[in-house]
């Protein structure tokens, strides 16, 4: 509610108008049957200002109350806006314009004035409003997006061109050959150490554009991560002794196996690692720690370094996104490319710190994979997914699959799973292979992945259902994919496929899923999650 003493000279005209005459001494305001309408009030009922007040939105009250007093005490005139409450609680937003005749004595004794209704007008001012708040938001977000941009660049010129500097310096003194043995020695370390950061720059950027392009393919293996984490431990050494930090390791027993690509978990551990050993200054200790819960291993990385500003915490897994000072060097993407990494295997990853100066904490949490027929192994399947002791998987064997996958491994893989079961498997790269196999010879069971070149797998999908063919445009589908998301869950099922189960693969869960929309026929009913 803003009421004010301003004219308002673009009322549409289109509301409804009353007239009121307010006899201030006698407390009593003669007014049109419009008027009252317009107030809530019963159209033929005289009414007071004690009337007038009742109706006041109670968020618009003191202020309208107090401008009708100004109106009275001194300006003589009043343009008001405020809401009132109607009988049945709905609200209406009315203007309430008059002006003041004093008696003889200059006491105020009448207000004339109109009535109107302003509540379309003031609907399309919100809406406007909204759309101008939205504008704005989006050019700020646009322009901040350019301004990362542009720091990133000027970081990645210089994050380039230093480790340059240092090999192209040390380059030309070796080749004039007046280096001792000793500084030879320091100009082939000072090399190698240069190689290897720009090494680590390239493949940062090289991962964070195929994850952006959904090109990052994972060698998923069933794994101890206990064995993961001493290999990450021992590749920082070299780096935390050049800081003069303290690494304290605490591997809690057995951790465990966990289904994961081997390399990529190593990075993940290795970039929360270096992240810590670069904000803790000399003196400063960095901790490792892992342990296993029921259905999880969690490994934590803490350190006692500068701490991280509460404001920061919100973005700091965001691309290309800088917490830090410039002096600590980097190109923003580390923890970027851990939250991308921990998500492909159904993980998650958090940062925590009492503030500036105070430390910080990251907490990697990977579900624990479950035990698979021949060794396989697997992941847990999410809350409001399948369960893994629902269905009788003897159902299997003898069942006629067809597996659509563009990436070869992944390809293999789950046909071997799938194979240990009993089915009859056969595969496709590519839509258009897929679509030729089911004319050919139609499966009992389609199972696809849904990020592929070309034609994806929600096109695949979609012609089946409206093919000619019933039996073809029956088969029962499974989407396997990396995209696992809730809302991707959400648009698998709506494009036509009764399962949804994310990647990486769980034998047994996988298996399930088969069983599942096998034994409950033809699609046409909801999905499954």
């Amino acid at each position: 509610m803003r009421p004010g003493q301003r004219s308002r000279h673009d009322r549409s005209g289109k509301g409804a108008v009353g007239l009121f005459h307010w006899h201030i001494q006698e407390n009593r305001i003669a007014s049109t049957p419009m008027a009252n309408r317009l107030l809530g009030l019963p159209a033929d009922q005289p009414i007071s200002f004690a009337d007038l007040r009742e109706r006041i939105h109670p968020d618009d009250r003191e202020l309208t109350i107090a401008a009708l007093d100004e109106a009275l005490s001194a300006a003589g005139e009043c343009d008001l806006e405020f809401r009132i409450v109607l009988p049945d609680k709905s609200e209406r937003w009315i203007g309430f314009i008059g002006s003041v005749a004093r008696g003889p004595q200059g006491f105020p004794e009448h207000m004339a004035g109109v009535v109107l209704d302003v509540s379309e007008r003031r609907r399309h001012e919100s809406e406007r409003d909204a759309l101008l708040a939205a504008e704005r938001a989006a050019r700020h977000e646009a322009e901040r997006q350019v301004r990362l941009k542009d720091e990133f660049l000027a970081r990645l010129s210089h994050e380039l061109r230093a480790p340059l500097t240092t090999m192209l310096g040390w380059a030309q003194m070796l080749r004039r050959g007046k280096l001792g043995s000793a500084e030879m020695g320091e100009a082939i370390k000072s090399i190698e150490s240069s190689v290897y950061i720009q090494k680590r720059l390239i493949e940062d950027l090289l991962d964070i554009s195929r994850i952006t392009s959904g090109k990052l393919r994972l060698n998923v293996e069933p794994l101890d991560l206990g064995e993961v984490v001493e290999a990450a431990a021992a590749s920082i050494s070299p780096m935390v002794e050049a800081a003069g930090v303290a690494l304290e390791r605490n591997i809690k027993g057995d951790l465990g196996p966990v289904l994961g690509d081997r390399t990529r978990l190593q990075q993940v551990i290795w970039n929360l690692l270096s992240n810590a050993v670069k904000f803790t200054k000399s003196g400063g200790w960095v901790r490792l720690t892992a342990r296993r819960e029921p259905d999880r291993v969690v490994v934590v990385v803490a350190d006692n370094g500068i701490g991280i500003a509460g404001e920061q915490l919100g973005r700091l897994f965001e691309r290309f996104h800088q917490a830090a000072p410039a002096d600590r060097g980097g190109l923003g993407l580390g923890l970027a490319i851990v939250k991308e990494l921990c998500d492909m295997h159904g993980g998650s990853v958090r940062a925590e710190s009492p503030g500036v100066g105070r430390g910080a904490t990251f907490t990697l949490e990977l579900p624990i994979a479950a035990l698979g027929p021949g060794g396989f192994s697997g992941l847990p399947h999410a809350p409001g997914e399948l369960n893994a002791a629902a269905c009788d998987v003897s159902v299997l064997a003898g069942l006629r699959v067809l597996w659509v996958e563009d990436e070869p491994d992944t390809r293999d893989v789950v046909a071997r799973i799938l194979r240990e079961y009993g089915t009859k498997v056969r595969t496709a790269g590519s839509v258009a292979a897929a679509l030729a196999e089911l004319e050919a010879d139609p499966p009992d069971v389609l199972i696809s992945d849904i990020g592929m070149p070309h034609e994806d797998g929600y096109t695949l999908v979609r012609k089946i259902r409206q093919h000619k063919s019933e039996r073809i445009a029956k088969i029962p589908a499974i989407a396997l994919t990396a995209l696992a998301r809730p809302e991707d869950r959400e648009r698998t099922l709506a494009a036509g496929y009764q399962i949804h189960v994310a990647k990486p693969v769980d034998p047994a869960m996988l298996a399930q899923a088969v069983c599942r929309v096998v034994t409950a026929g033809p699609p046409g009913g909801h999905g499954h999650r």
